[in-house]
């Protein structure tokens, strides 16, 4: 098979890269991403891409996909309200739309989080704008979709958060030992 993923820098998408690279059913794994990974494997291929609202550039690429694991997401106290929602919102938005043009068989992976709201009634910014992404993704003609909701994620092997949240999940993992 051949997978794509969209967010391997990141806390979830690092882990998801690490076990697609080991997994002897894949032959190839695309990372599309604004930089480059440090990590090297016969499997990957490495795309640099600048704008996720726009994915002409790499139609080819979801054409050729067996699978999509889209990690993408940022924390809301680290952008602007409408960088937030841009992120995690028309991000989606955007790529589910040329999905839908171009390979509706693609199986589609979303790492949400718990918390997600599809009735957008939540107290939180996040949870409404993940409920939003969901909504998105259910409505659209993709024939196979998965949609991931943890609500606990310690960091692994790339820790990409910092600060007080660092300090969280650390003391969280001692907890949960």
């Amino acid at each position: 098979m051949n997978a794509i993923i969209f967010g391997a820098s990141g806390m979830v998408g690092i882990e998801v890269l690490s076990q697609l690279l080991e997994d002897g059913r894949f032959e190839k794994v695309v990372s599309i991403a604004r930089t480059a990974l440090d990590i090297e494997s016969p499997k990957l291929v490495q795309i640099r891409h600048e704008n996720f609202l726009n994915y002409e550039a790499i139609e080819s690429v979801l054409l050729e996909a067996d699978i999509c694991f889209y990690c993408i997401g940022v924390y809301q106290t680290r952008v602007s309200k409408d960088e937030f929602w841009e992120v995690t919102v028309d991000y989606i938005k955007a790529l589910v739309s040329k999905v839908r043009l171009v390979n509706k068989n693609l199986v589609f992976c979303l790492f949400s989080a718990q918390g997600a709201s599809t009735e957008e009634k939540s107290m939180f910014q996040f949870g409404n704008a993940k409920g939003r992404a969901e909504n998105y993704l259910l409505q659209s003609d993709i024939r196979k979709i998965y949609i991931f909701r943890p609500g606990f994620i310690s960091p692994g092997q790339k820790r990409s958060i910092g600060g007080l949240a660092l300090k969280f999940y650390q003391a969280i993992s001692l907890l949960s030992r």
